[in-house]
């Protein structure tokens, strides 16, 4: 049996060869340093990934676009990657103790990005698939091809479980038409514009649909201002309060779109209810990054008539009213409507 004994001077030996061995690895480790930036303008892109393939080195770049990383000897592919811009790669050779430097200029690029949706969860990394609950996206172009002129009409084509009946002689319910979804009544429906609660209207309805309640106008919000609307068909109340117990439909509004100016003319197959709509956007920049946007919209629907003949007996027998064709009739049918409203988006 061989015992080893250590006193001080051999822990102080023992020491020296540990700490001989750190700095001997250290000054084998070579330091790779760069910068950047954007191709276009020069300016430093904060925050790009420099990675390094079939490794776990890596760094993200500071404020003035710079990086570094500590590298074993050896040849390593580099890459540099920014969201919007396409990556860059390059080889490096790696030598013991040395200072390399490796600047990258990046291009912006065209990504087509997946949509992402924050209306049902507080995280903003949820996308539509990853989601638990029921979500719908109607885009620009979704609303585009619907061929409705109402925003109403728009959500009730093209997402489901959300209805928006036409009552016929229900007061003020003709003009201002409440809208439900799953069933619920027009009150436990949340609308928000931009992620902000939007009022709700001033009027009672009085007719079997959604009776007592106030829902909100979503046909005051032009079709025209709207960049796409997400629908959350799930009771979100835990999250949103008691008025979303039925679901949330959030309206984004345009923020950079081109200026557009359309119209929109068309009638029913009996030839009544003709629609005449024109709808404008414009974006204004404004101070640099900042932009103001203008939409309007004017709609007018004509009134339809479906009136048929009633063959029953309004009067006594021989009175000449019995044979009245106008006494005969009973209208049933929408009334004439005529709509405009104007939205603004700035930041």
């Amino acid at each position: 049996m061989v015992q080893w004994r250590t006193g001080s001077t051999g822990r102080a030996v023992l020491f020296a060869l540990v700490a001989g061995s750190g700095v001997l690895g250290a000054q084998e480790r070579a330091t790779l340093t760069g910068r950047v930036t954007d191709a276009g303008s020069g300016a430093p892109l904060q925050a790009a990934t420099i990675s390094i393939s079939g490794t776990g080195f890596g760094a993200s770049t500071r404020a003035d676009g710079s990086y570094r990383v500590t590298l074993p000897p050896g040849r390593y592919e580099i890459r540099a990657r920014l969201l919007g811009y396409e990556a860059q790669r390059d080889t490096i050779q790696v030598t013991a103790g040395a200072a390399l430097t490796k600047d990258f200029a990046l291009t912006k690029g065209v990504t087509n990005l997946e949509q992402v949706v924050v209306t049902g969860t507080r995280q903003q990394n949820r996308t539509v698939v990853e989601a638990p609950v029921p979500i719908d996206v109607l885009t620009t172009k979704d609303i585009k091809m619907s061929g409705r002129t109402e925003t109403a009409q728009i959500i009730q084509m093209l997402a489901p479980s959300f209805n928006f009946p036409r009552a016929t002689i229900a007061d003020g319910t003709d003009h201002v038409r409440p809208a439900s979804l799953r069933g619920l009544g027009p009150d436990q429906l949340l609308v928000l514009v931009n992620g902000k609660r939007r009022h709700t209207s001033a009027l009672v309805n009085v007719n079997a649909t959604g009776r007592g309640s106030t829902g909100v106008d979503l046909n005051a919000i032009p079709a025209s201002a709207i960049e796409r609307i997400e629908v959350l068909r799930d009771g979100a109340a835990a999250q949103y309060g008691s008025d979303a117990i039925a679901g949330v439909i959030n309206v984004i509004l345009k923020s950079n779109a081109p200026t557009e100016f359309g119209t929109t003319v068309g009638q029913t197959s009996e030839g009544d209810g003709t629609v005449t709509q024109f709808a404008a956007s414009q974006t204004l920049k404004v101070l640099g990054d900042g932009y103001f946007t203008v939409s309007g919209e004017f709609r007018f629907r004509d009134s339809t008539n479906r009136s048929l003949p009633d063959t029953r007996q309004m009067y006594f027998a021989g009175d000449p009213r019995n044979s009245n064709p106008a006494r005969q009739t009973h209208w049933q049918g929408d009334a004439k409507t005529t709509d405009y409203g104007a939205f603004f988006n700035f930041g």
